[in-house]
């Protein structure tokens, strides 16, 4: 990699940052009287032109959301030097859609609607390649695939497989980051981890399952010692705050957790993990020459469309501007 050879492709990703909804566009959103007027609201915005070109119905938002990230991919490709960089953001689109492939076709169920088109594999190649020849999907997946529809053989368990193609991604992610070395997203990646792995053991401890379970379920490659996660098991939420409140990402695991304690419910947790990660892709700001800033960029658009689908999904379901706020991620501008 060049990095002087990103120094243009920078400087048109920082025109693309600016056109990112501000806080004071997803306020007047949380306050819109219906889903009518936040259609109105983005008319004012840099969706203007995708939603003059095409028509979407209030329950289409979806729809609206997919063909968001599909353009703003595409803006990115144009940008990049080595399509790697930015196809090792879309390689968790290729394990979710291997998930509802394997559902589909283990449970019997359509679930075309749950398709996404973001990843490096088509889901016409990837149901080709279900049907044919797995291994003609690529080499990782395809392991990834054939080990799943093994374990479901043996064991019958449709949790076990979010479990084992989740882990087969992280391997597979984390294989890729060490490649490109790029200490921004090494630290990015870590950092997931060690909220994922404390999600999970609020979530096993909530469903009262065992320790064994738990350490089949925690994910590798985490700053936090596996053995330390598993030690925790039966402690009180009081005592998870001072076993981790000294970690990297201690500050925001201990509001997340006395919130917890008094709720009961893992929703601060995660969005406690969602801020603490903004701000981690926020530094490549202070990078003028390599991909990151690129690829931070699109991070930074999924979490705005993030932020777009809670609050479609609130003014449908007509919840209030307080629970809303209360369910918003940070933004970038």
């Amino acid at each position: 990699m060049y990095r002087t050879e990103y120094v243009q492709s920078v400087v048109r990703t920082r025109l693309l940052e600016k056109e990112l909804l501000s806080h004071v566009k997803f306020e007047q959103m949380v306050e819109a009287s219906d889903v009518d007027e936040i259609w109105r609201i983005l008319h004012t915005t840099s969706y203007a032109n995708l939603l003059q070109d095409k028509y979407y119905a209030n329950e289409e938002f979806e729809y609206f959301l997919i063909d968001v990230l599909q353009r703003e991919y595409k803006h990115v490709y144009d940008l990049v030097h080595e399509a790697e960089y930015i196809q090792v953001l879309q390689l968790k689109y290729d394990y979710y859609n291997a998930k509802v492939l394997i559902k589909e076709n283990l449970l019997g169920d359509d679930l075309t609607n749950l398709y996404l088109p973001l990843g490096t594999i088509s889901i016409e190649q990837l149901k080709s390649g279900f049907e044919q020849e797995i291994s003609d999907i690529t080499n990782r997946l395809a392991e990834a695939i054939e080990e799943t529809l093994f374990d479901y053989e043996n064991y019958k368990d449709p949790q076990r497989i979010e479990i084992l193609l989740d882990r087969r991604y992280l391997e597979h992610l984390y294989d890729k980051i060490n490649l490109l070395n790029i200490p921004l997203f090494e630290n990015y990646f870590q950092a997931k981890v060690d909220f994922l792995n404390l999600l999970t053991l609020l979530r096993v401890r909530k469903q009262h399952r065992n320790l064994d379970f738990l350490e089949e379920v925690l994910l590798p490659y985490g700053s936090i010692e596996r053995e330390k996660l598993m030690y925790s098991l039966n402690d009180s939420t009081r005592q998870l705050i001072r076993n981790y409140e000294h970690e990297t990402i201690g500050t925001f695991l201990k509001r997340a957790l006395e919130d917890y304690e008094q709720t009961g419910s893992i929703h601060s947790l995660e969005k406690e993990m969602d801020h603490y990660l903004l701000q981690i892709i926020d530094d490549a700001k202070y990078i003028h020459f390599g991909p990151e800033p690129l690829m931070a960029y699109i991070l930074k658009k999924e979490a705005e469309i993030k932020n777009l689908r809670i609050v479609f999904m609130s003014k449908l379901n007509k919840i209030s501007v307080e629970n809303i706020n209360q369910r918003m991620r940070d933004v970038y501008v």
